[in-house]
């Protein structure tokens, strides 16, 4: 199943998203049943792990150039 959702002004997607975490977290749920976020929450978390890596990755090469 998927829900979709819009966040309306004056919201601030990123406290809604925390939100929707802590709702998520706390669901009593059976074992066999797995709950992920996606969409911008999900194209977020990707940009902000490819830029993590870019960063260690440069500075690893700014300490071999040194």
């Amino acid at each position: 199943m998927t829900l979709g959702s819009n966040v309306i002004k004056p919201n601030n997607i990123n406290e809604v998203n925390a939100n929707i975490l802590r709702a998520i977290n706390n669901f009593k749920k059976p074992a066999n049943i797995t709950i992920k976020m996606g969409g911008g929450q999900e194209d977020q978390a990707e940009a902000a792990n490819f830029l993590m890596g870019a960063l260690i990755t440069s500075f690893g090469l700014i300490l071999i150039i040194l």
